[in-house]
């Protein structure tokens, strides 16, 4: 995988067309071998836009191979040339929130618990939609421009 400096995603309404704030998303790099990467969670801004960066991809896969020694073995360069974002189902979240504050002083090295951050993803209004996973190619990424994914309201 060749990641591009920066990725941009906008996530919109289905039936609205219009942006989608608070809603919390992650990135999904494909492992050569052993286990797939999970980079974020992100919250979307007020434009319905997040971003991943190339820097946050690679810090991601060393902090997974340093805490999850045997779990882990694909550097970025031999992921696949796909990336999915994945839109967190609500107890998805819940459970990682619960997780985080309750081991904070485990993963606090190597993941982002501070309680603002964590207040944050408590704001997130993934329950309005539909969970889903969107795959994008690495051709799609390099593109330049901002990658739309459309949500569709739970019913």
């Amino acid at each position: 995988m060749n990641f591009p400096e920066q990725a941009f995603f906008r996530i919109i309404g289905k039936l609205t067309r219009q942006p989608v704030r608070k809603i919390a998303i992650s990135l999904i790099l494909y492992a050569h071998k052993k286990n797939d990467y999970y980079v974020g969670p992100k919250l979307t801004n007020e434009e319905g836009i997040v971003s991943f960066y190339r820097d946050e991809c690679l810090k991601e896969i060393e902090s997974s191979k340093k805490f999850y020694l045997m779990d882990y073995y694909s550097t970025l360069e031999e992921c696949l040339p796909i990336i999915s974002i994945k839109i967190k189902p609500k107890e998805e979240l819940e459970f990682a929130i619960k997780n985080m504050r309750e081991s904070r002083d485990v993963y606090q090295e190597y993941w982002n618990c501070s309680e603002e951050f964590l207040k944050s993803l408590e704001s997130a209004e993934n329950f309005k939609y539909i969970s889903k996973i969107y795959n994008f190619s690495e051709s799609d990424l390099w593109q330049n421009k901002v990658l739309e994914i459309e949500l569709e309201p739970e019913k």
